[in-house]
């Protein structure tokens, strides 16, 4: 679960690689803002339920002039031991788009908003604006909800990692929206903590209904257990 109003409170002035700045005052929208996660294992798939505080936008929308491009609903820093016993890693996410994109790189509101599944697996290197380069870009798996409803729901193939139901896997939750005038409109962690840029990193056995978390910071972790149904 997930409280209201918890955005991460971005440093004013706060600006990317590729020269845009983030918003440190984000729009009062409960479409992007998690209110909860539900994620479990069965033999083929790993399932992330994320539940927003409103439902997204059955087309695409202008706020404050600045027209929104998307919400990410994202498994970030998913660990895992691969096929051959190797450490590996990857980022997950459900898309909900909402705008419609030309060759050109022109942008504008969507009649409909669009969904999808967006799976970056073993990172390789950085770009010159400090994004991350990745080796395998996929959108293998099932995804459901988007424009109407207030969840994103995804289905990510055990295969894609090379794991199965009893293994180990870590993750930890946020939810990104971006915009015309922002890299980043608005920033939302599942477990977040004050002064931390990532939510708590969670640890779960494929399969199971328990998992446990630690908050990571650059002080070091500090262990917590919780249980999930």
């Amino acid at each position: 679960e997930d409280p209201q109003g918890d955005y991460f409170p971005v440093p004013q002035g706060t600006i990317q690689g590729d020269g845009r700045f983030d918003n440190s005052n984000p729009y009062p929208l409960p479409w992007t803002e998690f209110r909860s996660v539900t994620f479990g294992a069965d033999d083929n798939y790993i399932y992330f339920n994320f539940q927003f505080w409103g439902e997204f936008p059955k087309k695409g929308i202008l706020y404050n002039d600045d027209l929104l491009w998307s919400t990410l609903a994202k498994v970030e820093q998913f660990t895992f031991h691969n096929q051959y016993g190797k450490e590996d890693s990857a980022t997950l996410a459900g898309i909900v788009s909402f705008v419609t994109e030309y060759g050109d790189g022109e942008r504008i509101a969507a009649a409909k908003p669009d969904i999808g599944l967006n799976t970056m697996l073993s990172p390789q290197a950085m770009d010159a604006t400090g994004e991350t380069i990745y080796k395998t870009l996929t959108g293998a798996g099932m995804v459901a909800g988007g424009a109407g409803n207030d969840y994103v729901l995804c289905a990510f193939p055990l295969s894609l990692f090379g794991i199965h139901p009893g293994d180990e896997v870590n993750f930890s939750f946020s939810t990104e929206t971006g915009s015309s005038k922002f890299h980043h409109e608005a920033i939302d962690f599942i477990l977040g903590h004050e002064g931390v840029k990532l939510g708590e990193k969670i640890t779960y056995v494929l399969g199971g209904n328990t998992y446990t978390s630690e908050i990571v910071s650059e002080m070091g972790t500090q262990p917590k257990t919780n249980t999930s149904k």
